[in-house]
């Protein structure tokens, strides 16, 4: 029986090591993407391509306000994009706070000092 059992755990060991590996393998090639995309843009800051590559892998990870100046600078090379546009909507609509807040102010005013008055002379 302890055979059996011991059997188990191993494979058990194994799968869990296979799915570890199996996650751990396309986080590290994005990493390396980002990383790479990362160096050649500041190299040229300019490129679309370039930033619209970076600005998706790090809005992938959630790094939103990354993702929206680097939409930003790529508008501002082709503002007639209509993807870039859309993409760049999405990410500034998920920087709004979700709540709306309204202020609203009133009273009087008045002015004490006499040169600040209208019609005031300041020779008198």
């Amino acid at each position: 029986m302890g055979g059996v059992r011991g059997s188990m755990r191993s494979l058990f060991c194994l799968l869990t090591i296979a799915m570890v590996a199996a996650v751990a393998m396309p986080l590290r090639a994005a990493a390396d993407e980002l990383a790479s995309v990362f160096d050649r843009l500041l190299s040229n800051p300019d490129d679309p391509a370039l930033n619209i590559r970076y600005a998706e892998l790090v809005e992938a990870r959630g790094d939103t306000r990354k993702a929206l100046g680097a939409y930003e600078r790529a508008l501002a090379r082709d503002p007639n994009n209509p993807e870039l546009r859309r993409a760049y909507r999405r990410v500034k609509r998920r920087l709004q706070p979700s709540v709306t807040s309204w202020t609203w102010e009133s009273g009087a005013s008045w002015e004490t000092n006499p040169l600040q008055l209208p019609g005031s002379d300041a020779r008198r």
